[in-house]
C-alpha cells in the first residue's frame, strides 16, 4: 500500500457487508454503557498487541526533484511551527538537506517517530471484523471465549464507514504531505489477515484538526440509535455471565437480541446458536 496511488482502502458500505462484529471481554458496566447511552470505546493505538500496528515510517525521496519538493514542504511546515526563525535560517537548513541524502534521511526517520507520538495523541480506533466464529479473536480479544462479540449493523452509516485493513507482505512506506495521514491505521502484516478487519478512526476532540473525522472524547464515541442488533456469548462464558447479558438485553425494547457461540465437539468450528 503507498499512499503516492491516492489509494484508501474501501469501506464496509461500498463492499455491500451488512453486518461487522466487534470481540471485547465481559464487563457489565461496559456493556451496559454500551447497550443503554449506545457509546463505544475508541482505543488508542499505542495500547494495540501488534507492535508495529499504526507506526507510520515514511518514504526517503528518490529523486533530486522529489527533494527539493519534500524539502519545500517541510520549510512551509516549519515556518507555522517555528515563525519566529528567519527566513536565512530556513534556506540555509533547506540548503544542508538538499545537500547532504544522509541528513535528510535522518531527519525523515526523526519525523517518523515524532509523528508516530502525535498519533497517540491524536487519534483513537475501533476495530471490527467481518469473523464472529474466529477461535483465534474469541481467544485474543474475548477473555480466552468467556467475553463477548458484538453485532452492528453496517448499514448504519457511522458503522459502514468502517475501512477494510489491507494485510501488506512489506512494511508500507508513506509520503508525507499526502492528504492520506490515515493510511498507517489501515495496514497491517499479512500474519494478522485471518482477523478480516475494519476499523473506525477517530480524532480525540481536544487535539483533531480535521473537520471530516469521527470525534471522540477521552475515548468515548456516540453512535446512532439501533447500531448494535445482537450480542454473542462466548462459548466458554458462565451461566450468571449469560444471564446478565441477557438481563441487559431485556430492558431494552427487544432490539438486541442475545445468542451464543457453541463449541464443536469434533471439529475446531464454532457456530452461533440463537
Amino acid at each position: 500500500m503507498k499512499s503516492k496511488d491516492g489509494f484508501l482502502p474501501p469501506d464496509a458500505q461500498c463492499m455491500g457487508i451488512s453486518r461487522l462484529y466487534h470481540y471485547q471481554a465481559f464487563n457489565e458496566v461496559r456493556l451496559r454503557s454500551i447497550l443503554q447511552e449506545n457509546q463505544i470505546y475508541f482505543s488508542n493505538p499505542a495500547d494495540f498487541n501488534d507492535p508495529w500496528d499504526c507506526r507510520p515510517w515514511y518514504a526517503v525521496p528518490g529523486t533530486d526533484r522529489e527533494r527539493r519538493d519534500l524539502i519545500a514542504k517541510l520549510k512551509t511546515a516549519h515556518q507555522k511551527r517555528f515563525p519566529n526563525r528567519t527566513r536565512v535560517e530556513r534556506r540555509k537548513a533547506a540548503k544542508s538537506l538538499l545537500g547532504t541524502p544522509t541528513l535528510l534521511k535522518s531527519e525523515i526517520e526523526k519525523l517518523s517517530t515524532s509523528m508516530w507520538t502525535q498519533m497517540q495523541n491524536r487519534y483513537r480506533v475501533y476495530c471490527l471484523t467481518e469473523n464472529p466464529v474466529c477461535p483465534l479473536m474469541w481467544g485474543h480479544y474475548a477473555d480466552h471465549h468467556r467475553g463477548v462479540c458484538l453485532e452492528f449493523d453496517a448499514s448504519n452509516e457511522i458503522v459502514g464507514a468502517a475501512m477494510k485493513v489491507e494485510y501488506c507482505k512489506e512494511y508500507p512506506t508513506f509520503n508525507f504531505f499526502d492528504g492520506y495521514e490515515l493510511l498507517p491505521f489501515v495496514a497491517k502484516s499479512h500474519h494478522w489477515n485471518y482477523e478480516r478487519e475494519f476499523r473506525l478512526v477517530s480524532e480525540e476532540i481536544g487535539a483533531a484538526l480535521s473537520a471530516a473525522t469521527l470525534k471522540t472524547r477521552n475515548g468515548i464515541f456516540d453512535l446512532p440509535a439501533n447500531s448494535i442488533k445482537s450480542i454473542i456469548v462466548g462459548s466458554e462464558a458462565s451461566i450468571e455471565t449469560h444471564k446478565i447479558v441477557r438481563d441487559l438485553a431485556t430492558e431494552l425494547d427487544g432490539s438486541v437480541s442475545v445468542v451464543r457461540a457453541v463449541r464443536s465437539a469434533d471439529k475446531y468450528e464454532l457456530r452461533i446458536d440463537k
